[in-house]
């Protein structure tokens, strides 16, 4: 049997980094006859920096002795044990899922795939990594291919990094990026990419639906919230929401909060629950990108708060397919429920899906469905 590893952010705590890399994994392995295994590589941003003691720590620094001794009171009462919680539901997942191996042996793979997430985004990783790229002093690759890899905002980088990405990314032999503003700058400067995408999408609903294992369905249809960054106003949204279509409000928090837990707040939902959630929902508010992809997914009714900062993935996606019309203003007056008949867009989504497959499979080999 081939074998493959992956590189990609595999240790954070987080429902799409962890679903992401279960879903490039499986679609890899059932569709061209790899092995595949998820390399513990960690550098900042996918490191130890998530354990929970440490977490806790970073999270309540502060140069101020009393606003840290504050901080550390509020997690400890509030947010501490949901969080320990969550983190070893995510380590349970990681256990059952995926095969992730120690990075501190040479080996060499028949494919080493990169991504996908922001793996070439210096501020997050602490400068580029040279395993991002296929570099790695210990694993080699026949072939090296990057999948649905993103730098974030390519304009952000310096001149410095601009050209070292370019050199980067010439030297492998597929580049598949997220973006579209990536994609085309990289065209301009000379490196062949294809724009693939979220590996989430490689997967159907049937697909996640068999690693859920769900309890009874609650007996109150719900909205869903699934905040990745605080949004006061999108909560008051999601009432309104909810009044309107008679629905209890149940929100998935994705932030630090040093506040009292509400009665309708979950914090400590592991990447099985998040699916549950989701599949069960009768309705959707969120303002993250992975809360967007798995309502298409799980063909729901959805609106989209734009983030603070990472909107173009959001917005490229919801463009492609023409559902502009889901993003509304969290302090939105006029709001527009209507149902999104996805037999409309089915063919869009399908085009998209159908090239990243194909991008993969010249890549890798095989067949794809």
């Amino acid at each position: 049997m081939k074998k493959a590893c992956i590189f990609t952010f595999h240790n954070v705590p987080n429902y799409g980094a962890v679903l992401q890399t279960y879903a490039l994994a499986h679609y890899i392995e059932a569709n061209f006859g790899y092995h595949v295994d998820i390399m513990d590589f960690q550098c900042e941003g996918n490191g130890s920096e998530f354990e929970p003691t440490e977490f806790i720590k970073i999270a309540c620094k502060s140069k101020k002795k009393i606003v840290s001794i504050y901080k550390k009171m509020m997690m400890s009462l509030y947010f501490e044990k949901g969080y320990r919680r969550k983190y070893l539901q995510f380590q349970e997942f990681k256990k059952r899922n995926l095969s992730v191996i120690p990075y501190d042996m040479a080996h060499i793979y028949d494919a080493v795939v990169l991504g996908s997430d922001q793996i070439w985004n210096p501020d997050i990783t602490g400068g580029f990594q040279a395993e991002f790229f296929g570099q790695s002093k210990l694993i080699k690759g026949r072939t090296n291919v990057a999948y649905a890899a993103s730098c974030g905002d390519v304009s952000a980088l310096s001149e410095a990094q601009t050209n070292d990405l370019i050199e980067y990314t010439s030297k492998l032999d597929y580049v598949g990026v997220r973006e579209k503003s990536l994609s085309v700058f990289l065209h301009e400067k000379g490196v062949n990419n294809t724009c693939t995408l979220d590996p989430t999408f490689l997967l159907s609903a049937n697909d996640y639906n068999t690693l859920v294992q769900d309890k009874a369905r609650e007996t109150d249809p719900y909205i869903l919230v699934y905040e990745l960054q605080k949004n006061e106003e999108m909560e008051k949204l999601a009432f309104r929401i909810a009044n309107e279509k008679n629905l209890k409000v149940r929100m998935l928090v994705g932030y630090i909060s040093y506040s009292r837990k509400k009665s309708y707040e979950i914090r400590d939902a592991g990447p099985t629950e998040f699916l549950s959630l989701i599949k069960n929902a009768d309705y959707i508010l969120t303002n993250s990108f992975h809360g967007t992809a798995f309502s298409l997914i799980y063909k729901k009714d959805f609106n989209v708060v734009l983030p603070s900062t990472r909107t173009s993935r959001v917005i490229d996606l919801l463009n492609e397919i023409g559902l502009m019309n889901r993003i509304v203003a969290a302090n939105e007056c006029e709001l527009n429920f209507e149902h999104i008949d996805y037999e409309t867009i089915e063919d869009s989504i399908r085009k998209i899906e159908v090239s990243s497959k194909s991008f993969l499979r010249e890549a890798l080999g095989g067949d794809t469905d």
